[in-house]
């Protein structure tokens, strides 16, 4: 009898073995298992900003300006990852190595700082009345949220992911997260110098450069600029090889300021004076609005808090003094084509504006899909005509080797600045990939209208999760093998054992 008990309590001690070895094998295959995951699937960002009080209520914020970036492509391996696009890659961020929110915070923070400085265009959509915004057909990827820097509130950048890795549900395609936002009661106020001549010819206003200028402009609490805006009143802008510099005020309160120019003595000069340079040259000045209209004052209340307001103080010069030159304007039209349509992919392009003696005079780095302008300075003495060439180059402006690049290139040529049409002119460029084997990155995604979806957490928001370097290298299958052979061995090794004792 005491043999049988002792037989029966191996068994169960065997048993007990087993069904532990069984609960870890599920729980290593109880991850979000690689299974559920389909490469290439596309879903959505539902988003809700909102704003919580120290008591923890939550109010939704209607008409905040959002700005979204494709920040990573996804690499998958048996497990997913999210690894940066090359737009971002400067950021050297390993997402894979992250453990804890403040990572999440820190990245996103950063990649924000990369955005604002890339070439990269960002699909912007502002929240309705529940302060809802919904991004929807979107590629999988990474995405990072920000808010616009006009915007009326503060929106702390967050990272998002599609699709959202939960052990729970699986992947989640349609994604719920809710921006950390905050209302200021401050706002800044950006003040920008511009060079003009007067168009002996047209009478109308023509852009200039300045070799090297100083300039210095004041905020006052008057409107005859007597009262200084505190003891940091006064700004210095720089201007240096360009048409224009900018100075910037931070956390002005409510209230009327009044912009104005000084003077060597830092007085403000009176609006629409002359200043004299020298015996032969001189020039007036003015302050514009963002609306383009003649106004110096400034005013921060309910409507702009938060927001960058704008002044322009514009120097009008009658003649040009000595280092000052006439501006023209070259606009490049920049399309990539793939199979046909227009894309955007991750590769960088550049072209470079050359004068008729083929020196070049400027290289610029190309949007993609739209346009940038560049400027060619050049003196007073002019000729009605001007003629550049724009190619596309690297970004050193070395003409590129068209039987080696990856596109075939078009619309390159020369380029007519005229007198009569301001000195401005275009050229469209496009490049059209040579073979279809180009994946399309650097995409933005789409905005619309979805409806609802599973709720996840992100980086930045009000919540964090993982959702990186999730899922299990082996196949499910693997570990049903695993499995069974591991009852196979256990089973025959209880079978050995009872012929053992009956022996």
């Amino acid at each position: 009898m005491k043999q049988k008990k002792k037989k029966f309590k191996m068994w169960n001690k065997l048993l007990a073995f087993l069904g532990m070895f069984v609960m870890l094998t599920c729980c290593l295959a109880g991850t979000v298992q690689a299974g559920s995951y389909e490469a290439g699937k596309k879903g959505s960002l539902n988003l809700t900003v909102q704003q919580t009080d120290k008591d923890g209520k939550t109010t939704p914020l209607t008409g905040v300006k959002l700005e979204l970036y494709r920040v990573a492509d996804v690499s998958f391996d048996g497990n997913v990852h999210f690894v940066l696009t090359s737009s971002m890659s400067s950021a050297k961020l390993d997402f894979d190595s992250f453990e804890n929110a403040s990572e999440w915070y820190s990245a996103a923070e950063k990649l924000a700082e990369v955005a604002a400085a890339s070439s990269v265009k960002p699909v912007e959509a502002v929240s309705d009345e529940q302060g809802k915004v919904v991004y929807s057909d979107m590629e999988e990827g990474m995405y990072l949220v920000i808010g616009a820097a006009e915007s009326s509130v503060k929106v702390t950048p967050m990272l998002l992911t599609v699709p959202f890795a939960s052990t729970e549900e699986g992947w989640i395609y349609d994604v719920q997260a809710y921006p950390k936002a905050e209302k200021s009661n401050t706002a800044g106020i950006t003040v920008e110098k511009r060079l003009y001549r007067i168009n002996p010819n047209t009478f109308e206003l023509d852009e200039i450069t300045a070799d090297d200028a100083t300039y210095k402009v004041g905020l006052f609490l008057d409107k005859d600029g007597t009262i200084p805006y505190g003891d940091d009143y006064i700004r210095t802008i720089h201007i240096q090889n360009a048409q224009s510099g900018k100075a910037s005020y931070s956390n002005v309160l409510r209230g009327t300021y009044y912009v104005f120019e000084l003077d060597e003595n830092n007085k403000a000069i009176k609006l629409n004076d002359e200043v004299q340079i020298d015996k032969e040259n001189s020039f007036h000045y003015n302050v514009t609005n963002a609306a383009d209209k003649e106004d110096n004052s400034v005013v921060v209340d309910d409507n702009t808090v938060a927001t960058d307001i704008a002044a322009y103080v514009n120097n009008i010069f009658s003649t040009l003094p000595e280092g000052f030159f006439v501006n023209g304007k070259i606009e490049i039209t920049k399309n990539v084509v793939v199979d046909g349509v227009k894309k955007t992919v991750d590769d960088k392009f550049y072209a470079t504006v050359f004068d008729d003696s083929g020196k070049a005079v400027s290289t610029v780095e190309l949007k993609q899909n739209d346009k940038v302008t560049v400027t060619v300075p050049f003196s007073e003495d002019i000729k009605d005509t001007v003629t550049y060439a724009v190619k596309e180059t690297d970004k050193n402006g070395n003409v590129l080797d068209k039987d080696s690049f990856a596109y075939v290139v078009s619309g390159e040529g020369s380029v007519k600045l005229n007198e009569s049409d301001q000195y401005k002119g275009s050229i469209e460029i496009t490049n059209t990939k040579k073979d279809a084997t180009v994946t399309p990155g650097g995409s933005n995604g789409g905005s619309g209208t979805s409806n609802g979806g599973s709720d996840a957490s992100s980086h930045g928001g009000s919540a964090t999760s993982r959702p990186v370097k999730t899922g299990d290298p082996m196949n499910p299958a693997f570990w049903g093998l695993v499995l069974l052979v591991s009852v196979i061995v256990i089973a025959g090794g209880v079978v050995a054992y009872k012929k053992r004792k009956q022996k």
